[in-house]
């Protein structure tokens, strides 16, 4: 009789992974749980309800990161979006073709309003209950990643949508600024906080490592998400491109490729 073989992740070489995390083999069932629950949901209905007014508070903040989108992905390219969140930065990258995915109806129904654009739809959905043919060029995880339920079984979905040439964006919040966040929420200077799974940049390369992406960039951006005239510039396109304060940046953007070379795998004991 065979014996079925499980991928142990090593504690020693993976230090930011749970202890015994494993891996299900191809047999078991691959969507067994949703990537977003349904409290993240209702959350983002909730910010969809108050989007003009949350989008005026943080548009310093999202300019700068549709600037950063800009840079890195050139116009006429096949674009998904995950993020309800990033309407105005998938019209502005220009895409031959653009998808926006998000949990909430709400979102989509605001982002549909305001589309301009005849190539670029916005669609209700899981990201893995979602069925296209459909390959992209590039596909963007805005600021999403922190309210997965289930960001492993996320990332591996990106895989049906991505070619050999596919790059993947993910941003990230940094965790030194959690007490921060949720102060400027009580403030009522930013989005209402939710309880986030905070995902250090360390343990989402061994996430992306697992599920076979490699990861060719890490950019650290953003220490004064606010502007400021005369600060802002000097803190956001200076003092964060020096390597003590990158350290500090707000937000960090993780691009990776799918590798989709066969590896070998284990032979099964008998």
């Amino acid at each position: 009789m065979t014996m079925m073989t499980t991928t142990v992740i090593s504690q020693k070489h993976n230090p930011e992974l749970p202890r015994k995390l494993k891996l299900p083999e191809n047999n078991e069932p691959k969507y067994r749980r949703a990537s977003f629950s349904n409290d993240a949901v209702r959350y983002f209905d909730s910010l969809g309800k108050q989007y003009p007014v949350w989008h005026r508070k943080m548009r310093y903040f999202m300019q700068h990161t549709s600037e950063f989108f800009c840079s890195v992905v050139p116009q006429g390219k096949k674009v998904m979006l995950v993020g309800g969140m990033g309407a105005e930065t998938l019209c502005s990258l220009k895409p031959s073709l653009g998808i926006g995915l998000s949990v909430s109806q709400v979102l989509v129904d605001h982002c549909q309003a305001k589309n301009t654009c005849p190539e670029i739809s916005y669609i209700k959905t899981q990201p893995e209950e979602y069925e296209t043919r459909e390959k992209f060029d590039y596909i963007i995880l805005y600021n999403v990643l922190d309210h997965c339920q289930d960001f492993l079984l996320l990332i591996d979905t990106l895989r049906r949508f991505s070619h050999e040439e596919t790059k993947v964006i993910v941003t990230l919040l940094n965790p030194l600024w959690h007490s921060f966040l949720k102060l400027a929420s009580k403030l009522g200077v930013r989005i209402p906080d939710y309880k986030r799974n905070l995902v250090p940049h360390r343990l989402l390369l061994n996430a992306l490592e697992i599920k076979q992406f490699r990861v060719g960039g890490i950019f650290k951006r953003i220490l004064l998400p606010k502007y400021v005239p005369g600060l802002s510039r000097f803190f956001n396109h200076f003092l964060a491109r020096l390597p003590f304060f990158r350290a500090f940046c707000l937000i960090q953007y993780v691009i990776a490729a799918p590798d989709f070379r066969e590896k070998k795998r284990p032979h099964s004991v008998s």
